[in-house]
């Protein structure tokens, strides 16, 4: 199967399942601008991608430095305030579209600038 279509597919059957584009913005918690962004970045890829393999194993230890830096493909970004879940919903959306609108990567939150990890409770919302 083409991977910008089957992409695509997924997130309209997503939107399907949760009834609406704007159901599912709440439901994960993203824009519904962020979602078409998506919607239209999905379009916009190539029928197929170069195989890459990522296998990098992750070592985080509380207080303790992680192993590698800040590059184009690792952000790292320090939670801070009393709500870490809010502090990360404000600002996933810019990153995520940022790393769509590259080569990719990941963002690992809960490290600091210089690179040490620090440890958050994140708290899930009940199922409905």
């Amino acid at each position: 199967m083409l991977v910008n279509l089957a992409l695509l597919g997924d997130l309209e059957n997503l939107i399907r399942d949760a009834g609406s584009r704007k159901l599912l913005s709440e439901e994960i918690q993203l824009s519904e601008y962020s979602l078409k962004l998506l919607e239209k970045r999905f379009k916009s890829l190539p029928d197929r991608f170069e195989s890459t393999n990522v296998n990098e194993n992750y070592k985080f230890i509380e207080g303790e430095k992680c192993l590698f830096e800040e590059d184009t493909t690792h952000e790292f970004k320090e939670v801070k305030g009393n709500n870490p879940t809010k502090s990360i919903q404000n600002v996933v959306d810019e990153y995520i579209i940022a790393f769509l609108n590259s080569s990719g990567g990941s963002i690992f939150w809960g490290i600091c600038d210089d690179t040490t990890v620090k440890k958050y409770l994140i708290m899930c919302r009940a199922e409905r």
